[in-house]
């Protein structure tokens, strides 16, 4: 094999996504559909109340900090392994190894519980609107094969997929909000919903912990740094209009739905049917055929969930592959399209196995899959923000272009604030999966045990294969500038990796 193909078997596709194309990765990986119709009622039901719309401020504004300094790190880091190759930067190996292996919990355990979401409420809108009624697991199994089809393909076919889901999903509910602005006036959208006292009043660390969970995804921007056209310019831009858009969505929708049923009278309507509050606001001020489309899109936003957080879990591991820290097979990419083909399949083959064997064991997809699943890789995913805000203080310490604000004080707030979010997590978890179960609520302590697990391994690979730990998390994967963009699925060529060892 000659130094070309060794090259270009190790490396993603460089070049080919610009901000949209990753814009539309992270926003579809958060769901904005499945999200507005599973945790907004609650938030409101079980939460602050009123006070709903400014949790996902007050989430969006400390998702901002973290952000700040995310992307001060993205301009010095460039590899698909983002969150643990700048936790092995800036607060040593160990706690890089760590960060690995909750981010492969993290990731694969979304991966699968997306799956049982996606099988439970496909078959029930099938049987609904089609009368179709296949078993959970036939329609779980289609969405699999779809996104293994998608998986081998340039990392530009799927964002393009998702870009269209994630349009529809948001523009439906958009239609809704402005209908309920129009119906009802702009005196309906009380400032209270926004004010601190109401805010964090009650169960405010509820409506908090929905918040969070419902901005997981957005963070893997820099997942798809190697993969970015300019990517010290891309990544930053993504990250930030990535928020952006989904926090000003989130509390306008939420905000929509207080103004819809009256500041009196929300808490009780979402507290009594939550799943159907979103449906009841839509009937009522928009109605016709669009409540059927919300039944369809929140499949297709749930597909969507589960490609893009299939991408980025292949993509940590590819990145440990590269590493030398799983089998060196598992770092390779496709020949003509660039794709991390074989960990893709691996990741397909876990999330496989695992959905069987819980469909083996009676699990109710939607709770003792989705729920436990999705729930645990929620926290572990809010738990490697907080070590990457904590990791960019770290990794500037010393460095002459530190800057007070960009890379200390704010990553410093982000990451306290996170550790907080984190807290309410571990303290709301039965809520957060909404499962009296003893099992499932207690899977939080995986997140724990995977730390372990990675400190362990950093310990037996700077013992047994030291040449391996040295270059641990030190790779910079920056693509060549002079590049030409290729738009073609053909061969590749010749492509070398820029690879620099700090």
């Amino acid at each position: 094999m000659g130094s070309s193909d060794v090259s270009a078997s190790r490396s993603l596709h460089h070049n080919v996504l610009g901000t949209g194309n990753i814009v539309f990765l992270v926003l579809a990986a958060a769901g904005p559909m499945a999200a507005t119709v599973s945790f907004v009622p609650l938030s409101i039901g079980l939460g602050s109340g009123v006070g709903a719309p400014g949790a996902y401020l007050a989430a969006g504004i400390v998702l901002l900090l973290f952000a700040i300094g995310y992307v001060a790190m993205s301009r010095h880091v460039t590899n698909a392994g983002a969150f643990y190759t700048y936790a092995a930067k800036g607060l040593g190996k160990p706690i890089g190894a760590a960060t690995s292996t909750i981010a492969l919990l993290a990731y694969n355990a979304v991966v699968i519980g997306v799956v049982g979401f996606f099988g439970a409420f496909t078959h029930d809108t099938a049987a609904s609107l089609l009368h179709i009624d296949l078993p959970w697991e036939v329609w779980s199994a289609v969405g699999f094969a779809i996104v293994a089809a998608l998986s081998l393909f340039k990392i530009e076919f799927s964002a393009r997929v998702l870009g269209v889901a994630l349009v529809l999903e948001v523009l439906v509910l958009l239609v809704m909000d402005v209908a309920i602005l129009g119906d009802r006036g702009p005196d309906a959208f009380t400032l209270h919903s926004f004010a601190p006292g109401t805010v964090f009043a009650g169960a405010s660390g509820v409506s908090l912990m929905y918040a969070f969970a419902s901005y997981i995804g957005f963070e893997a921007t820099a997942i798809y740094g190697e993969e970015a056209r300019e990517p010290h310019r891309t990544v930053p831009r993504a990250t930030y209009l990535a928020l952006a858009i989904i926090t000003a969505f989130y509390a306008l929708t939420c905000w929509a739905l207080v103004a819809g049923f009256g500041a009196s009278d929300v808490v009780a309507a979402a507290g009594e049917d939550p799943a159907g509050f979103v449906f009841t606001a839509n009937a009522q001020y928009v109605g016709g055929f669009t409540n059927d489309l919300l039944l369809i899109l929140i499949c297709t936003s749930m597909f969507a969930v589960l490609l893009a957080f299939h991408n980025a879990s292949a993509r940590y591991i590819f990145a440990l592959a590269r590493d030398g820290v799983l089998p060196s097979r598992l770092g390779r990419t496709h020949p003509r399209h660039g794709s991390p083909y074989i960990a893709s399949m691996v990741q397909l083959s876990l999330t496989a196995v695992a959905v069987i064997a819980c469909a083996i064991g009676g699990l109710d997809p939607l709770l003792g899959i989705g729920a436990a699943f999705a729930g645990l890789g929620t926290l572990a995913i809010i738990v490697l923000q907080g070590i990457a805000s904590f990791s960019v203080v770290g990794f500037f310490r010393s460095r002459p272009d530190r800057q007070l604000w960009k890379t200390t004080v704010a990553p410093l707030l982000g990451g306290l604030g996170l550790t907080a979010a984190t807290v309410q997590v571990v303290k709301n978890y039965s809520s957060l999966t909404g499962v009296t179960s003893p099992v499932i609520n207690h899977l939080w302590w995986s997140v724990p045990a995977a730390a372990v697990v990675g400190l362990l391994l950093a310990a037996r690979l700077r013992a047994t294969r030291p040449e391996v730990y040295a270059r641990f998390g030190e790779a910079n994967f920056e693509p060549d500038p002079d590049e030409p963009v290729s738009l073609d699925v053909g061969p590749r060529g010749d492509e070398e990796v820029a690879l620099s060892i700090r």
